[in-house]
């Protein structure tokens, strides 16, 4: 089973994927600096930001503010496309497989019953009078 769809979409999930990572350690290093705090604090911060439930320390300069705001503006609308990747991927996956078997189905079907539309199909048209 896949977890992202195929081709070109996965091909822009990958790239999603790679600018979320960018933005998230980019913006996590340009925090750390900014409030004077190591690097994976900074990343903490920045993570517990994105995730919409802030973190244990908050911005005290222009430069801190100014990261946040990365955040609100590109990072979580590009968490929620790299989730909205993965849940198309499974949801199209899932439909692909259901449909398969929905073809066999009505394939086994018409087989099954593919004598008896053919006599009646005769019977309609006048070929066989019994």
């Amino acid at each position: 089973m896949r977890l992202l769809p195929e081709n070109e979409g996965r091909r822009r999930a990958v790239k999603v994927i790679g600018a979320c990572l960018v933005v998230l350690f980019a913006d996590s290093a340009a925090f750390s600096v900014a409030e004077r705090i190591p690097f994976w604090h900074g990343l903490y911060v920045i993570l517990a930001n994105a995730e919409t439930f802030g973190g244990d320390v908050g911005p005290s300069n222009a430069a801190g503010y100014a990261c946040n705001a990365v955040v609100l503006l590109v990072l979580i609308p590009l968490f929620g496309a790299v989730i909205s990747f993965f849940t198309s991927g499974l949801t199209e996956t899932h439909v692909k497989a259901e449909t398969a078997k929905l073809h066999a189905k009505m394939d086994a079907h018409h087989a099954e019953h593919a004598g008896k539309l053919d006599e009646i199909h005769r019977k309609l048209n006048g070929g066989d009078a019994s």
